[in-house]
């Protein structure tokens, strides 16, 4: 499997990634900052995301919330609620584990250049940025 954006192929790339940091920023929502090795070369766009590889050989999604510009960190937002037991194992292992792999780029819905987000965030949606951020009290 490939995709192909602006003319460019980029094949997803199973990595690995330092756990720089695993901080909460709200009761139910963590944050996680990965760093890429310096010799791997990879390459993602607004929209796309990332399989996080558990131990069991399971792989949970994440949408990339850091820009492209940003690499070789990559920021990922991880909503564990209590029962949501995928979440809260991926919790477990960001905490446990100093290097994790990911595979990456997924998915080909991107926002281009120009273009608006088409939904919006809702402010009575409990993942809205300002949440995350801690300010939507």
């Amino acid at each position: 499997l490939f995709l192909v954006h602006r003319g460019v192929v980029m094949t997803p790339k199973t990595v690995a990634c330092q756990v720089k940091n695993l901080e909460p920023v709200s009761q139910d929502t963590w944050r996680a900052c990965l760093r890429l090795s310096v010799i791997e070369r990879v390459r993602f766009e607004a929209g796309h995301y990332l399989f996080l590889l558990m131990p069991d050989g399971a792989r949970r999604a994440f949408s990339i919330a850091s820009a492209p510009e940003a690499l070789p960190e990559i920021e990922l937002h991880i909503r564990a609620t209590p029962g949501h037991t995928a979440a809260l194992d991926v919790v477990e292992h960001l905490k446990s584990s100093p290097v994790v792999r990911v595979e990456l780029p997924q998915g080909q819905c991107l926002l281009r250049a120009g273009e608006r987000p088409l939904h919006p965030c809702r402010r009575s949606d409990p993942a809205h940025p300002r949440a995350v951020a801690g300010r939507d009290q």
